[in-house]
């Protein structure tokens, strides 16, 4: 038989590696474009040209004599994290690289769910009409989705290879070509452990897929919400940006009637459609007689246009809203509210990121008007602390140290208006130092670290300290569902620091309390599954 020998094709994959890794880093780029622009779910990328002697091993085993034959010389890999993803990124594949390379070949390796290799395939044959899948199984367990892209380069055919698969799914052909694929005679042993190995990843991958789907219902509740809870109170205007127009004659009496009207209300609770046609009949009689010259003001020009997008806003028109406060953006954007609002569009949309960004914008500028309103001050800040702590554990100490600022901003209140706040600031003050307890908490139990119990430690006896307050109010009367929550919740958690049952006892007590007592949460709908779920562990504790 005539055999390819290692120089020639030494020589062979010298003569085609250029162009095989500038085709390579093409897809590349195309994938990561998917990803970063697209929102594709592909986590990673590997691209390699295969090696000349993983090449002259191919021939060997293969009994080839023609080397244009090999169709994997060059291959990316192409990584998701959840099996739920594969479709998508699936789909992308197939009609991003279908302008500039041809389909040759497409195998389904290990695929059993036959629903799943369904709805692949026919993905695919909407595009590639022609091509025939091929399923195949191994008895290795090596499971993945592969495709042959076919080009030509000054005349002459060549190949890429795309694998498509999970990250697990790629732990586990790491792993199997390093112990056993292609190395000879293998022990049974390892032959059969990779099989099992392979079933117990195919498993995990389902769990996963499953945690994924529990997730992404949590999100798609979150963002349902925010959405749901509509704006934060409408704030008032400095007295440099209140319009000259409006402290005149014609207009005072208007303007202070708007005003008022809009700061006795709360859009997340009158949502009803008799309130909202009322401010704007309001808001029509303020600017309804307003002339084209008038509008040349500036300042005019930005309350109309603040007013108008807010309006929108309080009706659920988000995308409206978001294009009004973008154009204002361009034109003023040293406004602290107008930042804010915009920081809120974008934290109901789920984008966190550019939610940040606005909300420093706002911090930044929160202030620099002489007569700034203590008040909405107090508001901007419990909100963007709240946004911190749903976010999550990493972000828990930039909520507290916004909580730090508003606790002097609150004694500097009229005591009418201070007593509003300060139930408030006192629950969440013991709320977030509770996070953060637990969070320190769960840290020692990985590190088993004495100085990581000692920082726990210390927290508990703030979050103690901060409990004894909250329960002044817990006990005189004045409660909501909120407050009894984090008491219940706090009493729990000492509950299983000492086992004191006096604290379950007490936390129970207090759970079969929330039900009754008004919920004032900013997004109810987050707040109700927080509660459930305390209510849930606490109730069924022993």
């Amino acid at each position: 038989m005539e055999h390819i020998a290692h120089t020639e094709v030494v020589d062979y994959r010298k003569s085609i590696e250029k162009v095989l890794k500038n085709t390579l880093r093409q897809i590349d780029e195309t994938m990561i474009e998917g990803r970063d622009e697209h929102n594709v779910p592909i986590y990673l990328t590997k691209i390699r040209v295969k090696s000349a002697d993983s090449i002259y091993l191919k021939t060997k085993r293969n009994k080839l004599n023609d080397l244009s034959l090999i169709t994997d010389y060059a291959g990316i890999r192409v990584l998701c994290l959840f099996e739920q993803d594969l479709y998508d990124v699936h789909l992308y594949i197939i009609t991003s690289l279908k302008n500039n390379f041809e389909l040759h070949n497409f195998r389904l390796f290990n695929w059993i769910d036959i629903r799943e290799i369904e709805t692949l395939i026919k993905a695919l044959s909407e595009h590639y009409p022609d091509i025939v899948a091929d399923v195949i199984t191994k008895p290795s367990g090596y499971r993945s989705i592969h495709y042959i892209y076919e080009f030509e380069h000054r005349g002459k055919k060549h190949y890429v290879e795309i694998q498509l698969r999970t990250l697990l799914q790629d732990v586990w052909g790491e792993l199997e070509h390093s112990l056993s694929y292609k190395q000879g005679n293998i022990h049974p042993h390892i032959k059969q452990s990779f099989v099992l190995l392979s079933n117990d990843l195919a498993n995990s991958d389902r769990l996963l897929t499953h945690l994924k789907s529990i997730s992404d219902k949590e999100r798609v509740g979150n963002l349902y919400a925010r959405e749901k809870a509509g704006p934060l109170k409408w704030f008032g205007y400095e007295d440099e940006r209140i319009p000259k127009i409006f402290k005149t004659r014609q207009f005072t009496n208007r303007y202070k009637e708007y005003t008022a009207f809009m700061l006795s209300i709360n859009p997340r609770a009158d949502t009803s459609t008799n309130i909202k046609i009322q401010a704007r009949r309001l808001y029509e009689s303020l600017t309804g007689k307003i002339h084209a010259e008038q509008l040349k003001d500036p300042e005019l020009n930005y309350f109309m246009k603040m007013e108008e997008a807010y309006l929108d806003f309080w009706d659920g028109e988000y995308e409206k809203t978001f294009i009004n406060y973008q154009e204002l953006d361009k034109k003023d954007n040293k406004h602290y509210i107008l930042q804010f609002r915009i920081g809120e569009i974008h934290f109901i949309k789920g984008d966190t990121v550019k939610a940040l960004v606005a909300f420093d914008a706002c911090e930044e500028l929160l202030g620099k008007y002489t007569s700034s309103n203590t008040v909405d001050i107090i508001e901007l800040k419990f909100r963007l602390a709240y946004v911190y702590w749903l976010l999550g554990n990493e972000y828990i100490q930039f909520a507290l140290d916004i909580w730090d600022e508003i606790k002097p901003i609150i004694e500097y209140l009229p005591p009418e208006s201070r007593d509003k706040y300060v139930t408030r600031y006192v629950n969440n003050d013991c709320s977030y130092h509770l996070d953060k307890y637990l969070i320190l908490r769960e840290k020692y139990f990985v590190t088993k670290d004495q100085k990581d119990l000692n920082k726990a430690e210390e927290e508990f006896a703030v979050v103690k300290d901060k409990f004894g307050k909250l329960s002044q109010f817990v006990n005189d009367g004045t409660v909501t569902a909120n407050m009894l929550d984090t008491a219940a919740w706090f009493l729990y958690n000492a509950y299983l620091k000492d086992r004191n049952p006096a604290d379950l006892e007490k936390a129970k007590s207090y759970c079969k309390q929330i039900p009754d007592r008004e919920n004032i949460s900013t997004l109810k709908f987050i707040s109700f599954n927080i509660h459930k779920n305390h209510i849930q562990e606490i109730m069924s504790a022993k």
